[in-house]
């Protein structure tokens, strides 16, 4: 598929080039009968038409690939932010660090069980981005926090903001 792709391509660039070819041709001829004559429109409109077919030049082939990556770097049926289900709400992770020390009165709840990438979090304990077995931590006082233990600290996560 990708090839065909590709060779549709290049075919709609070359028959750009054969036309913008031969409309450079008579925008030249009628350039230098104008210039001769004193006139600048030719000038003008032979600038437009360079711009246009340049701008097609560069639009013509898009990547209609289904598995494209996305800026996320992830595949774009797949989530591409951290996520956990506990206690019957989704946590996610906004980017604060994995290496943040572990808030006084937090105390361990559990560990990520089970990890799905491509669906939100439905139980308890499962997650998205983030690995199994990994430490799930959290606090009486404060439920829209949890942490989660990572190499090098703690992860915070918190209710969607």
């Amino acid at each position: 598929m990708l090839l065909t792709l590709k060779a549709e391509c290049v075919s709609i660039i070359v028959s750009y080039i054969i036309v913008v070819t031969n409309e450079a041709v008579v925008m030249l001829d009628f350039y230098f009968k104008l210039k001769f004559e004193g006139g600048v429109f030719g000038l003008k409109k032979l600038n437009l038409l360079i711009f246009m077919a340049g701008i097609i030049l560069l639009t013509a082939c898009k990547n209609n690939n289904i598995d494209a990556k996305i800026s996320t770097g992830y595949a774009a049926n797949e989530i591409d932010q951290p996520q956990l289900m506990y206690n019957g709400n989704i946590f996610y992770y906004w980017a604060t660090g994995f290496d943040e020390k572990l808030p006084e009165g937090y105390i361990i709840a559990d560990t990520i069980e089970h990890v799905d990438n491509e669906n939100p979090p439905s139980e308890n304990f499962n997650g998205a981005r983030v690995d199994t077995e990994q430490e799930i931590y959290y606090s009486d006082s404060d439920n829209t926090l949890v942490y989660v233990k990572y190499e090098n600290g703690y992860a915070k996560f918190s209710l969607e903001e």
